[in-house]
C-alpha cells in the first residue's frame, strides 16, 4: 500500500503548481487576438451545425431517429478531427498557419454546403424508393448520408481547439489555464451563436444568406491569423518530442479518461432529456430550444473559466476532476425530484415583469437555469482538469487535448444516442434522470481512484455519494398535472389563478389519464371534470372532443363530400384520429396515415375510440411511423385523390416543415389532376400578416383555394382551407349537412350545419389574390412563421383576425353546381340557348349596423350563363322582396360597380327596373312574388347592347302555375 501512495505522490509532481519559481511564460504574440477568433469560430460552428441539421432534416426527416444520427456523425468527426488534428499540430513548425488553413476550409466547405446538400438530396431518392419498406436499413442509410455530409467539416472544426491551444501554450504552467480559457472562449461564442441565429441572422438574411455570411466569418477569421504567420521568433513554440513514438499519457491521466467518457455521457444524455422535459413548460419554438441551448453552453463557458481560476491557485485536476463529479451528483440528486415545480419558477418571475413575448423568454430562461447552469459550469469545469491531468508539460498539448476532445465527444454521442432511442422511450423522463444520476456517481468513483485521498476516505466518499445517487429513486414521483397547465400557450390564464392561490383547486379537475415518453415526443391523455377529454404533445393540448371537433370533423369530411370519386387519401397527423374517423366513412380504396410519433397513434386509438369510430382497425388503412414531409417529398410511386394535412402549429420546430413554399410544392406532385388538398391554419395568436403569408404560400401552388374560418357557438380562430387547381363544387357537402345518414349525423355531432358551412366561408378564388397580395413567402430559406408567429403567442389576435377576413369575404363564390335540389333561389331558368356555367353562393357586406361595427355578411345566390358566341349573363339573388333601394344595391354588386335608371321593363311577367352601367351594358333588377326573391342580372359580351333588355327578359325566375 506504501508502495502505490509514493507512485500516486510522484505522479502528482508532473503537475506544476500556477506559482512555480520558473520565470514567467513569454506569451505567444498572437495570444490575445487568436482567443478572439477561437470565440467567434465557436459561434460560426453552431450556426453551421444548426442550420446543416435543419436542412437535412428536410433530406432526412424531421424525426429523431434522423435528426440524432446527423448529430451523432457530427460528434464524431468533431472528436476524430480533434485527436488528428490535434496529433497533427504538435509536429507542425506552424500552427497558426495550420489553424488558419482549417478556418480557410471550413469557410470553403459552408460556402458549398447548398450544392452538396443537393446532392445529397439526389441520393436520398434513390435510398429512400429501396429502403422504406426496413426503417432499420433506412436509419442506417441516413446515418451514412448524414455522415458523409458533416464529417469533413465536423472533423476540421474539431481539430480548431487542439491547433489554437497548441499555438497559445509555450510552458507547462500554462497547459490549464489556456486550456480553460480557449475552451471557454470557444463555448461561449457558440452560445452567442445560439442566439443569434434565430434572433437575428435567420430573421435578417434566411438560411443560404446565413451559411454564406457565416462562411465568409471563418474566412475573415483565417485571414486574421494568417497575418500574424511569420512574425514570431522561430523558437517561440516548445519543441517537438525527440520520440517519434508519442510521449505516453500519464498513467494518472489515462486513469480518468473512463470516468471523462462517462461523464459526457451524462452531460450530453443531460440535454436530451432538460429538451423534452422542458418543452412541456418552455414550449417547442424555434427560441424555446435556442434558449435552452444558450443556458446548456453558458454554464459550461462559465466552469472553463472557473477552472483557469483553480488551475492558476495550483489545484490538483484529478481533485478538481472529482469535487466536480462529486458535486454533479449531488446537485442531480435534489434537482432532479423537484423539476416539476419550476412552473412555480416561471409564474413568479411572470408576475414580477408581466405577460409578453419577452417576459416569457426571460421567465423560461430563469426558470430552466436553475436546473441547467449548475450541471454544466461542472462540465465545464471537467474538460479542462481532464486536460491538465493527461497534459502535465507543454509537450505534445496538441494531441492531449485532441485525445481529451475524442474521448468526451465518444461519450457524448453515446449518450445523447442512447438517451434519446434507448432510455427515454424504454423508461420515461424521470427513470431516465435517475439513472444518470447513478452514471454521474459511477463516473465520480472511476476519477477518485486516481486521487491522493486515503483508501478509507475514498470509500467513505465513494459510499457516501452512493447513497446520494439513490435518492431521487426513492423521492415521490413528479406531479405530471403540472406539465399540463399549458403555461407556453396561456401564461396569462394560468398566473390569474395563481395569483388568486386557485392553482391546486383547478389542478384537482385534471386527471392525467396516461402519460408516454416516446423517441419523438412526450404524448398524454388529460380528463377535465367538465368532460372533455385533451391529448397532449409535449404539454401543448393538441386535440380533444371538446371545441376540436368540429375542425377535425370537417377537414376529413369536407374535402371527401367536394372530390367527385376518391379512392385514395392520405392523412397527416393523426391527432386524436376524429379526422381519419370522419375518412374512414367514405367508401375508398386505400387510406394511407402518416404520423411521426407511434405514442400518438397508440393513445388515440384507445382513449378516442369513440369519437374516432375505431378508425385504427379499419382494414383500408396503412399507418407509416415517420416524418411527414419525408414521405410526401419521396414517395414517388404514390399518389392521392385526397391529402389532408393537420399536424400541429405552424410555428412549432419540425412542424414548421409542413407549411412551407416547398412543401406544398411537394403536395402538388402528389395529387391526382382532380385531387383536393384539405389544409389546416389557424389564426388565433397569429398576426394577420403571418396568416396572409401562409396563405399566400399555399395559393402560389393552387389555383383554386377555398377558405372556411369556422364559429361554432364562438369564434374558434381555426381555418379549414381546400386547394385545388380545379373548381370544386361543394353541392355534395350541403347536400349531406341538411340531408341524413352516416355522415350527417358525424358532422351534426360536431356541431356543424349548413348554416355553419356557409357563415364560415370567408375566401375564395375571386377575392383570395387581394387578400394575400404582397405577403411573404413561408419558404425553408426564409421560414416566416416559425420565426415571426411565436412572437405573438400571447397576444389576443383571434377577434381582430376574424375581423378582417369577414371583411375580406366580399365577393367570394361557394360553387354549388348541382344546387337545383337545395334552394327555389337556383331554378332560375336561362333564355333559349344559354347554358349555366356557375351556380353557388357569393358573400357580400352590407353597412355595418353600428359605427366601428363589423359589417353585416350575407351568402347571395349567384348563377352565370354563357352562349356558344360567349355571351354571358350574370344573376345574383336574395330571399325576400326589396324595395327601389334595395334593388339598386343588389345591381351595383352584380354589375360591380355605379349604375344609373335607365327606365322599366318586365322579367318572366314581373316588373323590373331597367339600369345603365359604365360600359355601355344594361342590368335588370326586379322581385318575383312566386319565388319569394329578388334579383339583379347583368348582360355581357354582346356585339351591340340595344337588345340586353329583351336578352334578360327571358330569364324565368318561377315555376308557371
Amino acid at each position: 500500500m506504501a508502495v502505490r501512495k509514493q507512485s500516486r505522490r510522484q505522479q502528482s509532481r508532473k503537475f506544476p503548481p500556477a506559482n512555480s519559481p520558473k520565470a514567467p511564460a513569454a506569451p505567444a504574440p498572437f495570444a490575445r487576438r487568436l482567443r478572439c477568433l477561437v470565440f467567434l469560430s465557436g459561434a460560426a460552428a453552431l450556426v453551421y451545425q444548426s442550420l446543416w441539421v435543419r436542412q437535412l432534416s428536410l433530406i432526412l426527416g424531421s424525426t429523431t431517429y434522423a435528426v440524432g444520427t446527423v448529430l451523432a456523425a457530427f460528434m464524431a468527426g468533431l472528436g476524430v478531427g480533434a485527436w488528428v488534428l490535434g496529433r497533427r499540430a504538435d509536429d507542425s513548425p506552424a500552427p497558426l498557419r495550420l489553424y488558419a488553413a482549417l478556418e480557410l476550409a471550413i469557410g470553403a466547405v459552408g460556402l458549398l454546403s447548398p450544392l452538396l446538400l443537393a446532392q445529397g438530396n439526389a441520393i436520398y431518392v434513390h435510398v429512400y424508393a429501396r429502403l422504406h419498406a426496413t426503417p432499420g436499413l433506412l436509419t442506417f442509410a441516413r446515418f451514412l448520408i448524414g455522415f458523409g455530409f458533416v464529417a469533413i467539416p465536423a472533423l476540421l472544426m474539431g481539430g480548431t481547439l487542439p491547433v489554437a491551444t497548441r499555438y497559445v501554450v509555450r510552458h507547462s504552467e500554462q497547459v490549464g489555464r489556456e486550456v480553460g480559457l480557449l475552451y471557454a472562449l470557444n463555448t461561449a461564442g457558440a452560445a452567442v451563436g445560439a442566439l443569434v441565429l434565430p434572433f437575428g441572422l435567420l430573421p435578417w438574411l434566411g438560411m443560404r444568406r446565413t451559411l454564406i455570411a457565416t462562411a465568409a466569418t471563418n474566412v475573415a477569421i483565417a485571414l486574421a491569423a494568417m497575418s500574424a504567420v511569420g512574425r514570431e521568433p522561430a523558437a517561440a513554440a516548445p519543441a517537438p518530442s525527440s520520440d517519434r513514438t508519442r510521449a505516453a499519457v500519464p498513467a494518472v491521466g489515462r486513469g480518468v479518461l473512463p470516468a471523462f467518457f462517462l461523464s459526457g455521457f451524462v452531460a450530453l444524455a443531460l440535454e436530451v432529456v432538460w429538451n423534452r422535459f422542458f418543452a412541456m413548460y418552455v414550449g417547442s419554438s424555434i427560441y424555446s430550444y435556442a434558449i435552452i441551448l444558450f443556458l446548456y453552453l453558458v454554464g459550461i463557458a462559465v466552469g472553463g473559466v472557473l477552472f483557469t481560476v483553480l488551475d492558476r491557485r495550483g489545484a490538483d485536476p484529478i481533485r478538481v476532476l472529482v469535487a466536480t463529479l462529486i458535486l454533479l451528483v449531488l446537485d442531480l440528486a435534489l434537482s432532479v425530484p423537484l423539476m416539476d415545480g419550476v412552473l412555480y419558477l416561471q409564474l413568479t418571475t411572470l408576475d414580477a415583469i408581466g405577460i409578453g413575448f419577452w417576459p416569457f423568454q426571460i421567465a423560461s430562461a430563469a426558470a430552466a437555469g436553475v436546473i441547467v447552469l449548475p450541471p454544466t459550469m461542472l462540465f465545464g469545469v471537467a474538460f479542462p482538469a481532464v486536460v491538465r491531468a493527461v497534459s502535465p508539460t507543454a509537450e505534445r498539448v496538441g494531441s492531449r487535448v485532441g485525445l481529451a476532445y475524442l474521448v468526451n465527444t465518444g461519450g457524448t454521442t453515446a449518450g445523447a444516442l442512447a438517451a434519446s432511442f434507448v432510455l427515454v422511450p424504454r423508461l420515461g423522463l424521470r427513470p431516465s434522470l435517475d439513472v444518470l444520476v447513478v452514471l454521474a456517481a459511477l463516473a465520480a468513483a472511476l476519477a477518485a481512484r486516481r486521487t491522493l485521498w486515503a483508501s478509507a476516505a475514498r470509500l467513505a466518499m465513494v459510499g457516501s455519494v452512493a447513497v446520494v445517487a439513490l435518492l431521487p429513486t426513492i423521492a415521490p414521483g413528479w406531479d405530471a398535472r403540472l406539465m399540463h397547465t399549458a403555461i407556453s400557450k396561456q401564461p396569462s390564464s394560468i398566473l390569474h389563478v395563481w395569483r388568486e392561490r386557485r392553482l391546486t383547486r383547478e389542478l384537482d379537475t385534471v386527471t392525467v389519464r396516461e402519460l408516454r415518453d416516446g423517441v419523438d415526443a412526450s404524448v398524454s391523455v388529460v380528463d377535465y371534470d367538465v368532460g372533455m377529454r385533451v391529448l397532449f404533445v409535449n404539454g401543448k393540448p393538441d386535440a380533444g372532443n371538446g371545441p376540436d371537433m368540429l375542425t377535425q370533423a370537417l377537414l376529413g369530411h369536407l374535402p371527401l363530400l367536394a372530390h367527385p370519386a376518391p379512392k385514395a387519401v392520405l392523412v397527416i397527423g393523426m391527432g386524436s384520429g376524429v379526422t381519419l374517423g370522419a375518412v374512414v366513412h367514405y367508401p375508398v380504396a386505400s387510406i394511407d396515415l402518416v404520423e411521426i410519433s407511434p405514442e400518438v397513434v397508440d393513445l388515440a386509438a384507445r382513449w378516442f375510440a369513440t369519437e374516432n369510430h375505431g378508425a385504427i382497425d379499419d382494414p383500408r388503412l396503412s399507418v407509416h411511423l415517420e416524418d411527414g414531409r419525408n414521405f410526401v417529398a419521396f414517395r414517388e410511386d404514390r399518389a392521392w385523390d385526397v391529402i389532408i394535412n393537420e399536424p400541429s402549429n405552424p410555428w412549432m420546430t419540425g412542424v414548421a416543415n409542413l407549411f412551407t413554399d416547398e412543401f406544398f410544392a411537394q403536395v402538388r406532385g402528389r395529387l391526382r389532376p382532380d385531387g383536393i388538398l384539405a389544409q389546416w391554419f389557424h389564426y388565433y395568436n397569429m398576426p394577420i400578416d403571418d396568416v396572409r403569408g401562409l396563405l399566400a404560400t399555399l395559393r402560389r401552388h393552387f389555383e383554386r383555394v377555398y377558405v372556411f374560418a369556422l364559429r361554432e357557438r364562438a369564434v374558434s380562430g381555426d381555418m379549414v382551407v381546400l386547394a385545388a387547381n380545379h373548381p370544386i363544387d361543394f353541392t355534395a357537402a350541403l347536400t349531406a349537412l341538411l340531408g341524413g345518414g352516416p355522415t350527417s349525423d358525424d358532422l351534426r355531432h360536431a356541431h356543424l350545419d349548413a348554416a355553419e358551412l356557409l357563415e364560415g366561408f370567408v375566401l375564395g378564388p375571386e377575392n383570395i389574390d387581394a387578400f394575400v397580395g404582397g405577403a411573404p413567402l413561408n419558404s425553408d430559406d426564409h421560414p416566416v412563421i416559425e420565426l415571426d408567429a411565436p412572437r405573438a403567442l400571447f397576444d389576443e389576435t383571434v377577434l381582430a383576425n376574424f375581423e378582417t377576413l369577414q371583411r375580406a369575404s366580399e365577393g367570394a363564390r361557394l360553387p354549388l353546381a348541382g344546387a337545383g335540389d337545395l334552394a327555389a333561389d337556383f331554378r332560375l331558368t336561362p333564355p333559349a340557348g344559354f347554358r349555366r356555367t356557375f351556380s353557388g353562393l357569393r358573400n357580400t357586406l352590407a353597412p355595418a349596423p353600428l359605427p366601428g361595427a363589423i359589417p353585416v355578411r350575407s351568402a347571395l345566390m349567384n348563377l352565370e350563363f354563357e352562349d356558344d358566341s360567349g355571351r354571358r349573363i350574370a344573376v345574383l339573388s336574395e330571399r325576400g322582396a326589396r324595395d327601389r333601394a334595395g334593388l339598386e344595391r343588389l345591381t351595383r354588386l352584380v354589375a360591380g360597380g355605379p349604375v344609373a335608371v335607365a327606365g322599366d321593363a318586365t322579367v318572366d311577367g314581373h316588373v323590373a327596373s331597367a339600369y345603365a352601367l359604365a360600359g355601355g351594358e344594361t342590368a335588370l333588377a326586379w322581385t318575383c312574388p312566386d319565388s319569394n326573391s329578388s334579383y339583379a342580372a347583368v348582360f355581357r359580351g354582346g356585339p351591340n347592347h340595344e337588345g340586353d333588355v329583351a336578352v334578360l327578359g327571358g330569364l324565368r325566375c318561377h315555376v308557371p302555375r
